[in-house]
């Protein structure tokens, strides 16, 4: 687990439409390359499972507020690589909640249903009818 604090700092001090942000986001995408370069290096990388996931806690308005109830400030994004997820799919049915699920379930983790998790694993299939209307939706 890498937490890279970059651009979450931009937004909140100059907001995402700010040339800082875009200088954080840079820094940040140079430093998830270099670390990506570094795991594709190892010696036993082709032995190894890996699974990388990429997000952010929460989306921000251009002026850099969060925590309200816009779309902007609601919407984020996953990028995940590896762990039998197929490359170059887009998926309409991933949520935050999901994130912390699949990362035990690739650790095989065996999820209980005592702890009360909301999320599920990526490689499992949302059963929720409305899943299958978010792309329409945009």
């Amino acid at each position: 687990f890498v937490h890279l604090d970059n651009v979450d700092h931009a937004g909140h001090s100059y907001g995402a439409a700010s040339n800082q942000y875009l200088q954080a986001l840079a820094t940040v995408d140079a430093q998830l390359g270099q670390l990506l370069d570094a795991v594709r290096g190892r010696s036993s990388y082709a032995r190894e499972d890996w699974l990388v996931l990429v997000t952010t806690d929460h989306g921000h308005t251009d002026a850099g507020g969060h925590g309200g109830n816009t779309l902007p400030e609601r919407q984020t994004f996953l990028v995940a690589s590896g762990g039998g997820l197929p490359a170059g799919s887009v998926r309409y049915d991933v949520r935050m909640p999901d994130v912390a699920v699949t990362a035990l379930a690739h650790l095989g983790v065996p999820i209980d249903p005592a702890w009360g998790l909301d999320g599920r694993p990526l490689t499992v299939a949302s059963t929720d009818p409305f899943d299958t209307l978010r792309p329409a939706l945009g």
